[in-house]
């Protein structure tokens, strides 16, 4: 069973409604007039000081009661001629007599009698909407003081698009949840001194507002003036709390003033391209998560001195601002705080302030860094493509660097690492084309952690080298790599073509596919003993190698030594030589060969392997031997002894007597 009057559920044993106050219908027929309440109305009803029957109904225009027509769906005030419709669950009114109403051309409501103009409340502490009969028609609304109003109900106004002008009277505390919402022709608002709440959306979508000022101590709702494509100017009070996207795409927004205790609030002035203008008052401590995003207009920014955090993606994409100094009082920065702030040339870190990562993303002007010491991290992404970024000044105090934290800087000059960073991770200076690096300990490197760094002369490792960790560094000449580096992984130095020597550590396990692919001023190899297998074009297109020396009898993948033209030197023990498995390398080299086999012995030679090199000249130790017929020789059998001759035995006569 429900109320009849505004629709709330009864208990069978109900009396009267707890929300509105009318009496519990006998039966529950279908209500003759709905209105509709949200939670924090919950204890005032938005219906007149009137009770709603079976058989009375009360005059919306002048309160007295009226009663339905036999048989019809219909009631007539006979007062003033109004007529309301009962089937329907709204109230029609036909006429409109003289009730000391003043009407200026149809347009301006100032009511002597406000129940005939405005819904209230019992207590008249909350004003919920117009007259039915006024609704559409009125341009300005006068709310009446005097009468203990308190509120501006929820959607008070929400979609009046005539409205053009308002007044709300001293003693108003709270506007409530889009109240004026969608009146898309209100020109100004004015707020009381009382005010001190304005809820969510109050004012959303009024694209006629040109200016507005909040009172002191204000608490904004979300979304407030959101979409009010027609502001051009905020003045926002002190100590005004709240305000979740209070202006979000106010797309004409120029100038904003914040006075002192205010919080510049998540996604406040997001999306306001044409905002040029920012006063902060010097005691604000937070701009929240994306609070100027997308202000693509927005040149400089003074900054509160005690300010301390700056949310995540707050001034995102401001493509326009060139210049902000960040304060000695800062503390955080959040993730992609200025991306894209395309314009920006200079940044200034204070001592100890923590980042956020991607911080400084794609700031592609931006030319100088100087990170204040304190600082102990770098998080990812947080110079990642400032292409005109030449100068990073890095403090003692940095221990980490994270991944992708310089990628694609590639005007990035003269970097000097601390004894507290000894890992570069994956693609950390990716792209950095000018990058001349010095570090005061050996270097554990990610994935593609240098790739591209093609002014980089040398560096020195510990720890496996990870896949392109040096890929396309053609300047690299020196790599110093420590007794803790046990695999150099695909593409590691491929295209360091200036790489003419590298020591391999003697617990070096594996060496993968196009390791050194292209390294075409390598000179010679010498693989350890520790060394088991090297991998597909590990050394393909190393045009200058002219001599590998092996310690051991690592597995060769077939390709590993093509396109080698230079080699021509091998050295390595007799076992080494025995099979196939240096096929893929010997059969690409040309001319004379020559091999060191320090443990050579002739009573080995029958076992080398004749299809090495086939009948080419081979200098073993110096020697020049056709290789295949030298093995061949060692192979034939030895020719067995002639006998010498034998005297033929005596012949024996009879009886033993020898006769010749």
């Amino acid at each position: 069973m429900n109320c009849l009057n505004c629709g709330s559920p009864l208990s069978p044993e109900a009396r009267f409604c707890s929300v509105c106050g009318s009496p519990a219908p006998e039966a529950a027929p279908k209500p003759r007039v709905q209105h509709t309440t949200t939670t924090a109305q919950a204890t005032a009803s938005y219906v007149r000081a009137a009770t709603i029957g079976y058989s009375t109904v009360t005059c919306p225009n002048c309160s007295q009661p009226v009663s339905p027509r036999e048989g019809s769906r219909y009631a007539t005030c006979e007062v003033c001629g109004s007529t309301i419709d009962l089937q329907k669950n709204e109230v029609v009114v036909n006429e409109i007599h003289n009730h000391n109403e003043t009407y200026v051309d149809n347009s301006v409501i100032n009511f002597a009698d406000v129940h005939d103009a405005f819904e209230l409340s019992p207590d008249n502490g909350v004003l919920m909407g117009l007259s039915a009969a006024l609704i559409g028609k009125a341009k300005t609304v006068d709310i009446p003081s005097g009468i203990g109003l308190r509120v501006v109900g929820d959607g008070f106004a929400r979609n009046l698009t005539m409205l053009e002008h308002i007044t709300i009277p001293e003693g108003v505390e709270r506007i409530g949840v889009s109240a004026f919402a969608n009146c898309a022709n209100l020109k100004e608002i004015e707020f009381p001194s009382t005010i001190n709440v304005i809820d969510s959306a109050a004012f959303e979508n009024c694209s006629s507002l040109t200016r507005v000022v909040i009172p002191d101590g204000v608490r904004l709702g979300e979304d407030v003036f959101r979409g009010c494509t027609g502001l051009r100017e905020a003045i926002i009070g002190n100590g005004v709390a709240g305000g979740i996207g209070a202006f979000i795409a106010c797309e004409s927004l120029q100038n904003v003033q914040m006075g002192s205790r205010t919080v510049v609030a998540d996604s406040m002035f997001a999306n306001c391209p044409s905002l040029v203008t920012v006063k902060l008052a010097d005691d604000i401590a937070e701009i929240q998560d994306y609070a100027f995003c997308d202000c693509t207009w927005l040149a400089t920014l003074p900054l509160p001195i005690n300010l301390q955090r700056i949310g995540a993606a707050a001034f995102r994409n401001c493509t326009a601002l060139r210049y902000v100094t960040l304060p000695a009082s800062l503390r955080s920065i959040g993730t992609n705080a200025f991306e894209n702030c395309s314009a920006l040339g200079e940044v200034e870190l204070a001592p100890a302030v923590q980042l956020g990562d991607g911080v400084f993303k794609n700031c592609a002007l931006l030319t100088k860094a100087t990170l204040g010491e304190g600082i102990e991290r770098i998080p990812p992404s947080t110079f990642e493509g400032c292409a005109r970024l030449v100068s990073a000044t890095i403090p003692q105090s940095l221990t980490s660097i994270g991944v992708a934290a310089f990628k694609g800087c590639t005007s990035l000059q003269a970097v000097s690492l601390p004894s507290g960073i000894g890992r570069i991770p994956e693609e950390a200076f990716a792209g950095c084309a000018s990058l001349r690096l010095t570090s005061a300990r050996p270097l554990s490197v990610g994935m593609a952690a240098f790739r591209g760094c093609s002014s980089l002369q040398t560096v020195a490792l510990t720890g496996n080298v990870s896949a392109q960790a040096f890929y396309g560094c053609r300047s690299l000449t020196a790599v110093s790599l420590d007794g803790n580096v046990h695999a150099i992984d695909d593409a590691a130095f491929m295209g360091a073509k200036q790489l003419a020597h590298i020591n391999l550590p003697d617990h070096l396990t594996t060496i993968k596919s196009s390791a050194f692919q292209n390294c075409t001023s390598l000179r010679e190899i010498a693989l350890p003993a520790s060394v088991s297998s090297i991998g597909a074009l590990a050394f393909r297109g190393c045009e200058g190698l002219s001599r590998v020396s092996f310690d051991g009898a690592a597995a060769i993948a077939p390709d590993a030594f093509s396109n080698v033209p230079s080699l021509s030197q091998l050295e390595g023990r007799m076992g080494l030589f025995t099979s196939a498995k240096l096929g893929s390398l010997t059969h690409n080299m040309l001319g004379d060969v020559a091999l060191t086999i320090p443990d050579y012995s002739d009573s080995r030679v029958s076992g080398l392997d004749p299809s090495l090199f086939g009948d080419k000249t081979v200098h073993v130790n110096g020697v020049p031997l056709q290789w295949a017929s030298w093995i061949a020789a060692y192979r034939q059998p030895a020719a067995p002894a002639t006998p010498a001759p034998q005297e033929p035995a005596p012949k024996k006569g009879l009886f033993g007597r020898l006769f010749s």
